[in-house]
């Protein structure tokens, strides 16, 4: 029975074969050409028997081109995206770059309270610049920024800083935006810098110590002012300034009030003008020339007071008074004012307390001398005897000047019997140059 099924089968094969059998040339629903040459194969499948050109306009789709190269560019693959700018690649297809036309996009990163802060911006690139800002949007001077690699950018500061840092990334060998300048400053031609160009509201940042500045954007109100421990900056102290305090003052505490005698001339420096009640000078010529009218024009002239007795000025000598010689200085004018010693009497004293007399007694009817100095003393000279007023009874003195400028005293007792003598007594004399 199977063998009779396997038969009929094969038959079948056979009989479905049998208009193939005579058949030279598959058609193109058979999956053939149609043809029994490759020319005529070209022509049945609808391909053009030779190389030959065609215009934009007879392919399907396409109304035309840019430029006027006679090549067709045309994007060789890889995805693209709205902004993003075309490159050549290695074979020369236009393909995307893969970020927009002359740079990456800008890369943003918010911190609080950092000394180091680490950007991760992902911009592929080595080539980024980093500015950082304050709360109040106030460029900020990173310490230090460090590039370890495409990716990544840290920022240091020296003291800890609120804000963001923005990370612009450019790849390299990119291409920024073309046009002309047409002038610089209202200048045009070769233009180079000069005094004006920017004013400080124009400049954005913190300007350092070696500027000049303090390198510190913000400050605490009350606080003193310091140099940060790394020298770069002033910035405000950990304390107000008012610190520390006095024990007293003058001796005196609490609210102390100037008083008088808190200070001395010896206390005060410098010399009191003539509008502090001084003469404002040093010296007695000095202090003439400060005080009294100019001497220069006044020769012959003689220092008298004004009429309303508040101040001196120099007028005609009337008789004798100070006159001005060669306006260098003053005199007194007229009859010279002397001293005749022949005339008026002169004196001379002196005192001194005598101790040792004989043994401390003075015998009956004897004398004891002691002496004391009295400069300009020469022997002949009166003198005016001071005695002690408890000199015993019965002692009798004289005194007389030596030629070398000395006093004797002499005391006698005039009784019959031995006297004290008047020791550490004070003996004075005094001698009268008379006419």
């Amino acid at each position: 029975m199977a063998l009779r099924k396997m038969a009929g089968r094969a038959l079948a094969c056979w009989i479905g074969l049998i208009p193939l059998i005579g058949q030279t040339v598959v058609k193109v629903e058979q999956g053939g050409t149609g043809a029994a040459s490759a020319a005529g194969a070209r022509t049945k499948l609808g391909a053009a028997a030779e190389v030959h050109t065609h215009a934009i306009g007879q392919i399907d789709g396409v109304a035309g081109k840019s430029g006027s190269s006679t090549v067709l560019q045309t994007f060789g693959g890889g995805a693209t995206a709205s902004g993003e700018c075309a490159q050549y690649d290695a074979a020369g297809n236009l393909i995307s770059s893969g970020e927009p036309c002359g740079g990456r996009e800008n890369y943003s990163q918010q911190f609080s309270e950092s000394t180091s802060v680490v950007l991760t911006h992902n911009l592929g690139t080595l080539n980024v610049l980093v500015e950082c800002f304050d709360q109040l949007d106030a460029k900020v001077e990173p310490g230090g920024v460090t590039i370890p690699n495409v990716n990544t950018a840290i920022v240091a500061f020296a003291v800890p800083q609120t804000g963001r840092c923005v990370v612009s990334g450019t790849a390299s060998g990119a291409a920024g935006g073309g046009g002309a300048v047409a002038s610089v400053f209202g200048r045009t031609g070769a233009v180079t810098a000069q005094a004006g160009d920017y004013s400080f509201s124009q400049i954005t940042g913190t300007l350092g110590l070696s500027k000049g500045g303090t390198n510190q954007g913000t400050w605490t109100a009350g606080r003193c002012v310091q140099v940060s421990s790394d020298g770069t900056r002033l910035e405000s102290a950990g304390t107000n300034c008012a610190t520390g305090s006095v024990a007293s003052v003058f001796g005196r505490t609490g609210t102390v009030s100037a008083q008088t005698g808190d200070y001395g001339f010896a206390q005060i420096s410098g010399i009191a003008g003539v509008g502090q009640g001084g003469t404002g000078a040093s010296t007695a010529a000095t202090a003439r020339t400060n005080l009294l009218p100019g001497y220069a024009g006044q020769s012959g002239k003689c220092l008298k007071v004004t009429g309303t007795s508040t101040d001196v000025e120099w007028g005609d000598c009337v008789s004798g008074g100070l006159t001005v010689t060669a306006g260098a200085g003053i005199e007194v004018s007229g009859t010279t004012i002397s001293v005749d010693t022949g005339a008026v009497p002169s004196s001379m004293t002196a005192s001194a307390t005598l101790a040792g007399w004989s043994g401390g007694v003075i015998a009956a009817h004897s004398c004891a001398e002691l002496n004391f100095p009295l400069p300009g003393a020469t022997s002949g000279d009166a003198i005016a005897a001071g005695w002690p007023p408890d000199l015993a009874a019965g002692l009798t003195g004289t005194m007389y000047a030596t030629a070398n400028g000395a006093v004797v005293v002499r005391l006698c007792n005039v009784t019959a019997s031995s006297v004290s003598a008047p020791e550490n007594r004070t003996f004075r004399a005094t001698i009268l140059r008379t006419f």
